[in-house]
């Protein structure tokens, strides 16, 4: 198995992984929700236990959300181990990478290594692109969709039901949201890797790279 086998062989598995964990994480806090509801409407209630109610009806969402940011987080993690590894047989760019630590930078240095024009790629960017945006949206702006909201990701929310168009409340994730990110993350890392084998083919993902 060379090292492009290995790489790409890890990187499915720990998507896989992830995903796993967090829907399992994800259905277990769901279960914990509806006792807790369950708990504070079949018993005698006082003004605080009421608000404890409203409190879980709310806790799916908030436990979603944060699952989001995590997968996020880890698909960010992955991308730049991508690049560290690219960036081995193109020292120019070692010290840049020590400096960053943003997607869009690693999206940047790569560019300057290998075209991202081609369709799937540049697609799959410009949805990670709006994954991100949902990520911010949770991080910096306790969830409430801020009017500076590009109207791509404004379209994504809405039509696959995150937000109300009614309301200015909280956007509520899905976990199909989280899984479609982590597809998508995937595929662009493994379409990347492919990507440098086809532009390097005596590279660090050939079959005849010594490691």
């Amino acid at each position: 198995m060379n090292y492009k086998q290995q790489f790409s062989q890890i990187l499915e598995t720990q998507f896989s992984n992830c995903e796993k964990s967090i829907l399992v994480a994800i259905e277990a806090g769901k279960a914990l929700s509806d006792f807790k509801d369950g708990f504070f409407i079949n018993n005698d209630v006082n003004t605080h236990a009421i608000e404890e109610v409203h409190f879980y009806s709310f806790t799916s969402s908030i436990i979603k959300n944060s699952f989001l940011v995590t997968a996020y987080s880890f698909f960010e993690y992955s991308f730049r181990k991508y690049c560290e590894i690219i960036v081995t047989e193109h020292s120019g760019f070692k010290r840049k990478l020590s400096d960053m630590d943003k997607v869009y930078q690693y999206h940047s240095l790569v560019t300057n290594i290998l075209p991202l024009s081609e369709s799937v790629i540049s697609e799959d960017w410009g949805r990670l692109v709006i994954y991100r945006e949902i990520r911010n949206i949770i991080v910096h702006h306790n969830s409430i969709v801020p009017g500076n909201t590009t109207s791509k990701t404004k379209l994504v929310l809405a039509v696959d039901n995150y937000i109300d168009p009614e309301n200015s409340g909280p956007i509520k994730i899905s976990g199909n949201l989280i899984k479609e990110m982590l597809d998508v993350g995937l595929r662009f890392l493994l379409n990347l890797i492919e990507l440098y084998d086809k532009h390097y083919p005596e590279g660090i993902f050939s079959d005849n790279y010594k490691f």
